[in-house]
C-alpha cells in the first residue's frame, strides 16, 4: 500500500476512536434522561393569595454547590413548567399546584408585592432524584401551575416558566413583564381595555384589546391571529433601531413613541393599507 493510503487509514481510525471515546464518556457521565428528570407530582393543592397589586415569580438567587464544585443549573430547570392565568373566583385569588412542588416554593409579601420564590436546596432535591444524586443539570416535570388572578392585581411578573397562558380573562387593564424569562406569553379568549406587555415572545390567539402597549427592544416574536383577535390601537415604543410588521387586519391605529434619540421604527406592511402621519 502507498504511504498516503496508510496516512488516510490512520486518520480515519483516529477519528473513529475519538468518536467512540466521546460516546462512552457522555454515556457514563451525563446519565440517561430519566436520571436527570425530577417529577413533581401529587394531589392538587391550593394556596389563597395575600392582598397585593403585584405578583412576581422569581428564583432564589443563592447558588447551591454540589461537592464544592458543580453549580446546579436551577434556573433552566424551572423553565420547563407552565403557568396558566385565569380569573379568580374569590376576592383574594389563589394558586393551584401539585403537592410535590410545595416544599420548593416560598410566599413572601413586601409592601404591595407578593413574591412567589422557587428554591431548590440539595438536601431536598436528593430525595426527589431517581438515584439520590444530583447531576449538574436536570429537568423539572410538573403539571402547570394555575394562578387565579384577582381584580386587585395590576401587574404580573416572572423570570421563570416555559410558557404563560392568559386564559378567559376580562379586565380593564393588566401589565405583564416576562422579559427576563424564556416564556412565550399566550392570550386566549381574553379581553382588555389596556394591556401592557414586556416579553420576548407574545402570541395573541383569541380575544381583543383596545390599547396594546409594546416595547419592541426585546420582543423578537409577535404573532396575532387576525381572524380571532382584534386590536384597536397599538402603542409601540423602543430605544434603538427596531422592526415591526403591521397589518391593517390586526389593528386600526399605530402610535410610535421613541425612548431615545437613536430610536427608529422600521415599519413593514404585508397587506394593503393606509398610513397617516401626524405629530
Amino acid at each position: 500500500m502507498k504511504r498516503t493510503t496508510y496516512i488516510i487509514l490512520g486518520v480515519l481510525l483516529a477519528l473513529l476512536a475519538g468518536m467512540s471515546a466521546t460516546i462512552i464518556y457522555w454515556g457514563t457521565h451525563s446519565g440517561s434522561a430519566s436520571d436527570m428528570t425530577v417529577r413533581l407530582e401529587g394531589e392538587e393543592r391550593v394556596r389563597p393569595l395575600s392582598a397585593c397589586k403585584v405578583i412576581r415569580f422569581r428564583m432564589d438567587r443563592m447558588l447551591h454547590k454540589q461537592d464544592g464544585n458543580d453549580e446546579l443549573n436551577y434556573y433552566l430547570s424551572v423553565n420547563n413548567i407552565r403557568l396558566k392565568v385565569t380569573s379568580a373566583d374569590t376576592a383574594a385569588g389563589s394558586l393551584f399546584y401539585v403537592a410535590d412542588i410545595e416544599e420548593f416554593m416560598d410566599f413572601q409579601s413586601q409592601g404591595d408585592t407578593l413574591d412567589i420564590v422557587f428554591s431548590f436546596p440539595p438536601e431536598k432535591l436528593k430525595k426527589k432524584m431517581p438515584h439520590g444524586k444530583i447531576p449538574s443539570y436536570f429537568n423539572l416535570q410538573a403539571e402547570p401551575l394555575e394562578l387565579r388572578l384577582p381584580e386587585s392585581v395590576e401587574c404580573l411578573k416572572g423570570e421563570v416558566f416555559d410558557a404563560v397562558e392568559l386564559q378567559d380573562l376580562q379586565r380593564d387593564s393588566l401589565f405583564i413583564d416576562f422579559l427576563h424569562s424564556p416564556a412565550t406569553v399566550f392570550v386566549q379568549n381574553s379581553r382588555f381595555h389596556a394591556l401592557s406587555a414586556l416579553s420576548r415572545q407574545l402570541c395573541l390567539n383569541s380575544g381583543s384589546v383596545d390599547r396594546l402597549h409594546l416595547n419592541l427592544d426585546e420582543l423578537y416574536n409577535f404573532k396575532v391571529e387576525t381572524d380571532s383577535f382584534r386590536i384597536d390601537t397599538e402603542y409601540l415604543s423602543g430605544s434603538r433601531n427596531v422592526d415591526f410588521q403591521a397589518d391593517p387586519q390586526e389593528c386600526r391605529r399605530i402610535l410610535w413613541n421613541p425612548l431615545s434619540e437613536n430610536a427608529k421604527l422600521n415599519l413593514k406592511m404585508k397587506n394593503r393599507g393606509e398610513i397617516l402621519l401626524r405629530e
